[in-house]
């Protein structure tokens, strides 16, 4: 499988997102909502401590923002409706105040929490708008990073984002690279995890 379809790979299971409305009482429902309302506060605070692991590692920062858009994508998965944007809201909260260095919580806020969902919805689309969705989503928030870590944290060149040539054509392959990443993580979920965990009944 070349890398232009494994780009997109996530197209042919786009339908395993949707989960049937279950016919139940005002009980059950309050139930599920509860199960999916617990599960994102687990998976908040599950966010915080990989970034915060990730920031005091020095050297693992960009890995925890990875592993928490791949949390990201399961709550997109799993809970749907605005459970993934409160997840996103409340982590970044979190890592914005609670974080040493402000722009991981950044990186998270403006990208690596929300990419999931942008990733859910473009796939809808056709490939040519797809790829597009990816890198203009992508390209807008590494110059709104890049202006945030230049102009409002004023770190340095070897501690923060600096504008140039080198940060998109890097940038974008890396990005690539992410999302290629996020695809198969994701892909292996659904074929081979979800079931046996039952994710699928929450």
């Amino acid at each position: 499988m070349n890398i232009v379809k494994r780009f997109f790979q996530l197209e042919r299971y786009n339908v395993s997102f949707e989960k049937p409305i279950p016919n139940e009482g005002p009980r059950a429902a309050a139930k599920r909502r509860t199960v999916r309302l617990v599960l994102c506060a687990l998976l908040c605070a599950l966010n915080f401590v990989i970034m915060l692991f990730g920031e005091l590692s020095g050297v693992m920062d960009l890995t925890a923002l990875v592993i928490t858009s791949a949390i990201s994508m399961f709550a997109v998965i799993e809970t749907g409706g605005a459970y993934p944007y409160l997840l996103w809201g409340v982590s970044s909260a979190l890592a914005i105040l609670f974080l040493p260095a402000k722009l991981a919580g950044c990186e998270y806020f403006f990208f690596a929490g929300i990419y999931p969902s942008v990733k859910h919805f473009a796939e809808r689309m056709k490939r040519p708008l797809c790829l597009a969705v990816k890198f203009a989503f992508f390209n807008l928030m590494l110059t709104v990073c890049t202006i945030i870590s230049q102009f409002v944290l004023g770190l340095s060149p070897d501690d923060g984002l600096v504008f140039g040539r080198l940060i998109y054509l890097t940038g974008n392959a890396m990005f690539v690279l992410y999302d290629l990443a996020l695809t198969s993580v994701t892909s292996y979920y659904l074929l081979r995890l979800r079931r046996r965990i039952h994710a699928d009944r929450i």
